[in-house]
């Protein structure tokens, strides 16, 4: 063959080698005998260049295997599993066509690359989607867990804090007090624990354990677990304050409560109130921050003034009142007394930073508002024998700073004197100003009017807006004034007590402000809104002033979740029960409808139509507070519990349904408070053997409680206790409280259930006695006789109700009946205990349940009687049957067994024979409403007659 047929045969067989991808629309490359050769090279240099790298490879792979085996790991092993799993997941023909593409097929190749990443989009969404499901099924999991924890820590007095997370922290620039000092009152960190009173022993198995001293703390010698001791004092003097109000809401003519004074000077004792500069640590600086946070409340509700007290804020704080005029003044209250309290905090700290530098103040020998001022000036901002911070000098004084502070501290009048004594210096630089602020100081609402307001724009932005350097004071002034760059940081507000006062001061509640060219809408709840934004992080970055962020949710009007924050503080609930007490008394705490409420939270928040409304006020869970308070004391002092009970009817007035759903849980509260302590006679009264009757406290209290009349106490109190022990099986409480609501037929119902029940059980030495005992008409009837001693409380109300034709008309005659025959049984089951046979016998026959006659009729009729007994007594029928049979027997064993003869002892015995007989053939008739074992007992005991 030659060599140009062989050449031309290669050519062939190469072309037939891509004939599958021809492709007519792209043109074909043809290559060279020389291109063929240097690309044939070029694979063979890459050839010998991979198996130099293999030999590098495997030196490498030496080195990794020696590293590896140091570690304790085999390379072989790993090898081995990587390979398998290389294998078993085919990774280089995962993302392969399944039908080949060839070179050219670029549709082909864009198709399967859209197709390959539409899969890989779906399989991300889908590992996604787990990862979320399973975040979220976690986070709940782990929310469910952490309520109900909270929820058995509660049931059994633990206690615990975890329930209301803290508000993100950012925000406003460092809100300590370093600078001026005011702040060391809240720079202190709250110690000491809320402890669960409890003063029984541990011997007492009572899981309530409390004080018999009432309230949080109680007054056993031994401290109660978890609790410090400033804690514990400051409970008791909480108890005390909480029965004083009580006792002026109850008078006759009830007069104002100053509530909150009452508390502060409780816990401030001989320390002032209103100044932040104790330096005092431990339980003196928390008694000295709590009695701010009570004065900070006092100042708002302007106690001392006429019109101050019991729920004054209500109608303007809860329902649609807090949207319209009335809201808006209770907006207007909480600001100004705010800025009141904080301007007097302020004085306070200027009059100790004073009197502290005598020589640096120079005050001389006049003892004024505005010489103390210049004072204070002095100490602060002159240091080396020159004014610091920019300062600018009027008259030859720091006359725009000496205005600031007298405004700062409140003498607006001082301030505008000053700036008339010194009206020329003022003109020189800013000859506006002092027509200015006449204008904004001769405003009730603190604003310029409409012609002054717009000049005041032009003037501020043309003079002070953007010059520099200027004196802080003076800006911080005309910002003030003016109402203008609200949002924005203030120079001089180096506090954050500062920085309140400013915002505050910025607030604007009536709507005409809203119009006004150049204001901006900043209203109290814009303030809330600002400072929740900010966060508890901000004003307490280390988390140890708890006491000061509480403050801060005060100034803003947000008292609901103010509440709850101090109350997730372990060491500060005590005080978070009373200051909710405080500000329900005054009508300034919201509560939650029975739907929106949840035993797990205290707070929630109110929604509209399902969905958040713009304002969404929150609402404190009042009742289910005080419910865990008086928790570890209730049973041990249910008095002391009582009085805070009372306290939950102060949202009776709440816009419907929420305020008659409060008195209900009230009500609700009292019953079980009733039926956990047992002390009926100390709560509900009593009733004498003579007739008398002994009101409780719950009924002298009727109008804290608000129950309107006497027939409603009997009918929703004691009634509905009674009810609710009966049902319970707690019959001898059942017992007693029936009687107390007068309810009689009841009352002898129960006690033949009662009797019924124990009719069988050993009786105690009491049993048998038919009287109470004592003298009559000094013994209660049901407190005076024991649970245990059924039958004789059962004797002893029956005899009563004998005594009074009206309460034993109102008893049927069916129920009478049925007593008087359990009683006659309780009697000869205890003869039949004492083993005195033949009073048992003839006590049974007495009674008439039995036929023991050989006449067949009287046998058929009591059978047929069977039918219409009370249940009480056909409960314990075989009962009855088995004691007649084993006393006809034993009375029979004996005289059989007897030595002596005689016709009177055949014809004895021939009597108890028929008695047998009589008593069988009665039983055959009842033989299928009794058990199998019964009636065979009884065969068993008639076959030895």
């Amino acid at each position: 063959m030659s060599s140009s047929s062989t050449l031309a045969s290669l050519l062939a067989q190469s072309r037939a080698l891509t004939s599958h991808l021809d492709n007519q629309e792209l043109p074909q490359l043809y290559l060279g005998l020389d291109q063929v050769e240097e690309q044939s090279r070029r694979l063979v240099s890459k050839g010998k260049r991979g198996e130099r790298l293999t030999d590098r490879d495997d030196w490498e792979e030496g080195r990794a295997a020696h590293v590896l085996a140091t570690a304790g790991l085999n390379l072989a092993d790993l090898t081995y599993r990587v390979e398998k799993a290389t294998a078993s997941a085919a990774l280089s023909r995962t993302f392969e066509p399944l039908i080949p593409l060839g070179d050219g097929d670029v549709d082909g190749y864009l198709r399967h690359t859209r197709e390959q990443l539409i899969l890989t989009a779906l399989s991300e969404s889908q590992a996604q989607l787990q990862s979320t499901c399973h975040r979220t099924a976690d986070e709940r999991l782990y929310s469910s867990w952490s309520f109900s924890k909270q929820k058995v820590l509660e049931e059994v007095g633990a206690g615990d804090s975890s329930l209301f997370a803290s508000t993100p922290a950012g925000g406003v620039g460092g809100g300590q007090l370093n600078a001026s000092g005011v702040g060391n009152a809240f720079e202190r960190s709250m110690r000491g624990r809320l402890g669960e009173s409890s003063a029984a022993s541990a011997s007492s198995g009572n899981l309530l354990g409390a004080s018999q001293a009432g309230g949080g703390g109680g007054s056993s010698n031994v401290l109660p677990p978890g609790q410090t001791l400033a804690t514990h004092h400051r409970s008791l003097k909480y108890d005390a304050i909480v029965r004083q109000l009580n006792v002026a809401r109850s008078a006759t003519s009830p007069s104002s409560f100053p509530l909150a004074k009452v508390y502060a000077s409780s816990l401030s004792s001989a320390t002032s109130v209103n100044t932040s500069l104790t330096t005092s640590g431990g339980s003196n600086q928390t008694a000295t921050l709590l009695a701010q946070a009570f004065s900070l409340i006092g100042s708002i509700v302007k106690e001392g003034e006429p019109g101050a007290g019991e729920r004054r804020y209500a109608p303007g704080y809860l329902g649609a009142g807090e949207n319209g005029e009335l809201g808006r003044q209770v907006r207007k209250d909480i600001v100004q007394g705010g800025k009141r309290f904080l301007e007097e905090q302020f004085q306070a700290h200027v009059d100790k930073r004073v009197a502290s530098n005598p020589v640096q103040a120079g005050l001389g020998g006049v003892p004024s508002v505005a010489n103390t001022i210049r004072g204070f000036v002095r100490v602060m901002h002159y240091k080396e024998g020159r004014w610091k911070d920019n300062i600018e000098i009027v008259n030859s004084q720091p006359l725009w700073a000496q205005l600031y502070y007298l405004i700062r501290s409140g003498h607006l009048q001082e301030a505008y004197r000053l700036a008339l004594e010194n009206e020329e210096g003022i003109n020189r630089t800013e000859k506006y100003f002092v027509g200015f602020f006449k204008g904004w100081l001769d405003s009730p609402d603190r604003r310029l009017s409409q012609i002054h307001q717009e000049r005041f724009i032009t003037e501020y932005n043309v003079r002070i807006r953007h010059a520099s350097p200027t004196d802080p004071f003076k800006h911080a002034l005309y910002r003030l004034i003016g109402r203008v760059e609200v949002k924005k940081n203030i120079p001089v507000a180096r506090t954050t007590e500062d920085w309140l006062w400013f915002q505050l001061s910025f607030v604007r509640e009536d709507l005409a402000e809203e119009s006004m060219a150049g204001s901006e809408n900043f209203g109290l709840r814009e303030m809330a809104r600002l400072v929740g934004k900010f966060g508890e992080g901000h004003f307490d970055p280390r988390g140890d002033r708890p006491v000061f962020w509480f403050q801060v949710l005060l100034f803003t009007g947000e008292f609901e979740k103010a509440i709850a924050f101090l109350y997730s503080k372990a060491q500060h609930q005590v005080d978070a029960v009373q200051f909710a007490i405080c500000l329900a008394y005054y009508g300034l705490l919201r509560v939650p409808s029975k739907s929106q409420s949840s035993d797990a939270q205290l707070l929630s928040t109110k929604t509209q139509n399902g969905h958040s409304s713009t304002y969404e006020p929150s609402a404190l869970n009042f009742a289910r507070l005080i419910q865990r308070y008086i928790k570890p004391f209730a049973k041990n002092d249910p008095l002391g519990a009582l009085q805070y009970i009372y306290l939950v009817c102060l949202s009776a007035d709440a816009p419907s349904p929420i305020g008659q759903e409060q008195v209900q849980l009230a009500h609700e509260m009292i019953r079980e408070l009733v039926l956990e302590s047992g002390r009926y006679a100390e709560l509900l009264g009593d009733i004498r053997t003579d007739g008398t009757k002994v009101p409780g406290v719950i009924e002298r209290d009727m109008k804290l409680a608000h129950i309107p009349d006497e027939r409603t106490y009997l009918l929703g109190i004691v009634q509905a206790a009674a009810a609710r022990s009966s049902a319970q099986q707690r019959l001898s409480d059942a017992i007693i409280l029936y009687n107390l609501a007068e309810d009689y037929d009841t009352v002898i119902a129960v006690l033949n259930k009662a009797l019924g029940s124990s009719l069988s059980q050993p009786s105690s030495s009491k049993s048998t006695n038919p009287a109470l005992g004592g003298q009559a008409g000094s013994r209660s009837i049901g407190f005076g006789a024991g649970a245990e001693d059924i039958g004789g409380l059962a004797r002893g109300i029956l005899d009563h109700y004998q005594s009074d034709l009206t309460k034993w008309g109102k008893v049927e005659e069916r129920n009478r009946e049925t007593c008087k025959v359990l009683l006659r049984l309780k009697d000869a089951f205890g003869l039949y205990e004492q083993n005195i046979l033949d009073k048992t016998l003839e006590t049974i026959e007495s009674i008439g349940l039995l036929p023991l006659t050989s006449d067949i009729t009287a046998i058929n009729r009591r059978a047929d009687e069977f039918k219409d007994l009370d249940e009480s007594i056909a409960h314990n029928f075989s009962d009855v049957l088995v004691v007649t049979m084993n006393c006809l027997f034993k009375l029979h064993q004996l005289l059989k067994e007897s030595s002596y003869g005689g016709e009177a002892r055949q014809s004895k015995m021939a009597e108890y024979r028929k008695k047998a007989r009589s008593l069988m053939m009665f039983a055959g008739m009842l033989r299928y409403r009794m058990s199998q074992e019964v009636y065979q007992q009884l065969t068993r005991l008639d076959a030895f007659f």
